[in-house]
């Protein structure tokens, strides 16, 4: 594992994430890609990157160069914390769903931030309005 590979596995460890898939959905990756990046075999894209950076909370330097802290918190001399999956449901609903909507619906529910977690239900209904925006927008 290099070490681009092995602050992924910290990643893992100390953000509170139970596999590389449940990072690779937060960040809006395959798991896939998650795992050639921890067995050295590929790199991060600059997108890529920023995404695995923002869904770890973790300073996107640190996860590109190992160079400082990974958060703000351990450069102040704190101790590094798990962040909370602030939607947990929406996780929940995006593992019912996975397969059975198209990839842009499930990165669009991922990218919605209402101010609390919905119930599932919501989610699900949100989903299936996405879906249904999308197949209306690209109708021939």
């Amino acid at each position: 594992m290099g070490p681009l590979g092995e602050r992924i596995a910290w990643i893992l460890e100390h953000r509170g994430f139970r596999s590389r898939r449940a990072l690779a959905r937060a960040a809006g990756l395959s798991g896939a890609h998650i795992a050639l990046v921890l067995n050295g075999e590929r790199g991060l894209g600059a997108r890529a990157a920023k995404a695995l950076a923002a869904a770890a909370g973790v300073r996107l330097e640190w996860l590109l160069t190992g160079e400082g802290a990974p958060d703000e918190a351990s450069k102040a001399g704190g101790s590094p914390t798990p962040l909370p999956n602030p939607f947990p449901r929406r996780e929940q609903a995006l593992a019912l769903l996975q397969g059975s909507v198209p990839p842009p619906v499930a990165a669009a529910l991922r990218l919605e931030q209402p101010p609390y977690d919905l119930p599932l239900e919501d989610w699900l209904a949100r989903a299936k309005e996405l879906q249904r925006l999308l197949k209306a927008f690209t109708k021939p």
